[in-house]
């Protein structure tokens, strides 16, 4: 029996919902890799303005920039005081303390060559007599100097990142491997560390949160110690990536807080050492000769 037309076009229209639907969830769980985009919270108007200045501090020569994705663009708490606990932390003491810190934008650049992103910051306080006197020294320009003082409290693009080829930004790299691995995400937040101060990766998932590392300061690769080891662009637990990363800055005496800005055991650097003894040195070199003096002077007798 033959269908008419009516019936297939209804035919058709079943067939393709699923589809749809499957696109649809397709497409939210891909935005939910981004954590808070300026789509989804109020700061968008903030920003949106800047797209000439990103555009024209991204072109390179003749370089064709496509356009600027404030679609993708990614909240990123900098200066976050996340591995100075030595307790483990839960999934809500993790989030107080990146949110209660500041955050910068990170804007992808569409570029049909190279990678771009433009970061953004609100301008500090800035004094304006120090700014001129930069500008009559040569160190800013006019220009430059202007856009200082008048960046204070609002957003200004503070400089574009460009990235070698075959490699990615953070943001790429743990969309990869959380579509590789397929992870149910809950809540992703992009973060730079206290005393790190390279950006890494928290995910929640199923409550509790993992973190990946792109790159590590002052080594190539991945970290190894006493306390474990970590590869790069690939999720830990937090709370046992905490422990080798601690003992990390120890070792390398990068200061998450005050009181590890030395190995245990170790009071006082080689370094510090030499400074400390070539210093009571000289001083006692100076002193010594000081009493010598003295004590050469002829004693003086009363008339």
């Amino acid at each position: 029996m033959m269908m008419d037309k009516s019936n297939r076009s209804l035919l058709r229209i079943f067939c393709c919902f699923p589809i749809l639907i499957s696109l649809l969830l397709l497409q939210f769980r891909f935005a939910s890799v981004y954590g808070e985009t300026v789509t989804s919270i109020q700061s968008k108007d903030e920003i949106l303005h800047l797209e000439e200045e990103i555009l024209n501090m991204s072109r390179d020569g003749d370089e064709r920039i496509e356009a600027v994705d404030f679609d993708h663009a990614v909240k990123m708490y900098y200066d976050v005081p996340l591995f100075n606990e030595e307790k483990n932390l839960d999934s809500e003491e993790i989030e107080r303390i990146i949110t209660d810190s500041h955050y910068k934008w990170v804007v992808p650049i569409k570029n049909p060559t190279v990678e771009k992103e433009a970061n953004l910051y609100i301008g500090g306080p800035a004094n304006s007599s120090e700014i001129e006197t930069k500008v009559k020294q040569g160190y800013l320009t006019k220009e430059e100097g202007e856009k200082l003082i008048h960046s204070q409290g609002k957003w200004t693009v503070a400089y574009v990142s460009a990235y070698e080829k075959n490699k990615h930004s953070i943001v790429i790299a743990a969309q990869e491997v959380i579509a590789r691995e397929d992870l149910n995400v809950e809540k992703i937040l992009f973060v730079v560390p206290k005393g790190l101060q390279v950006p890494v990766v928290l995910i929640k998932v199923d409550g509790v949160y993992k973190v990946l590392f792109h790159e590590f300061p002052l080594v190539e690769g991945g970290i190894s110690n006493v306390k474990g080891e970590l590869s790069l662009d690939k999720f830990y637990p937090f709370n046992e990536a905490q422990e080798v990363v601690r003992e990390f800055a120890k070792e390398h005496q990068l200061g998450l807080t005050s009181d590890d800005a030395r190995p245990n055991g170790v009071v006082i650097s080689w370094r510090e050492y030499s400074v400390a003894i070539i210093v009571i040195s000289i001083v006692g070199f100076v002193l010594y000769k000081l009493f010598r003096k003295k004590i050469a002077q002829p004693k003086r007798t009363n008339p």
